[in-house]
């Protein structure tokens, strides 16, 4: 059983409105250039430079990844194709503080790392453990959730369930 006194926040986030790193949307453009979104698409409709794809350390808008997955899923109709497209990111698309979050020894480490530092990849996004006496629950909220419907949720859950079945196998979930 995991148990779960309080997260507590980090208050010293910086809103720069560049908030994302740009290995993500990098990732996921060239996952998106593999099912048939051009790379001029990509950066025309994202208001991602060409340059921030390519620099992997720099900071961009969290609305270009959204715009991004809204062209994925366009790409990809259906809930099945953003699954589709979970089972097909690589832990390296996010960078070493995904890496940090793998030398947990347990899945309640690991949690709790991702909970307390999850704004290294993004400032905006919220996160919140629950602990109940036989599961725990996360609670997840992005201020654009509303602007791509849920497909960067639907994403970002179906790949953390993918990394944990992978890193601490199936019967940990």
């Amino acid at each position: 059983m995991l148990h779960f006194e309080k997260i507590l926040s980090r208050t010293e986030k910086v809103k720069t409105g560049k908030n994302l790193k740009s290995s993500i949307v990098s990732g996921l453009s060239l996952l998106a250039n593999s099912v048939g979104v051009s790379i001029d698409k990509i950066v025309r409709e994202t208001g991602v430079s060409l340059t921030s794809l390519l620099d992997n350390d720099a900071r961009v808008s969290e609305l270009g990844l959204h715009r991004l997955l809204t062209l994925i899923d366009k790409a990809l109709p259906g809930k099945a194709g953003i699954l589709e497209l979970a089972k097909r990111i690589p832990p390296s698309l996010f960078g070493k503080e995904v890496a940090l979050i793998f030398q947990a020894s347990t899945l309640e480490q690991a949690m709790l790392l991702w909970a307390n530092y999850y704004d290294l990849l993004s400032d905006s996004i919220e996160v919140e453990l629950i602990d109940s006496k036989n599961h725990l629950a996360v609670r997840i909220h992005h201020p654009l959730d509303e602007t791509d419907q849920g497909i960067g949720g639907d994403l970002a859950l179906a790949v953390k369930y993918r990394f944990i079945c992978d890193y601490f196998g199936a019967q940990a979930v």
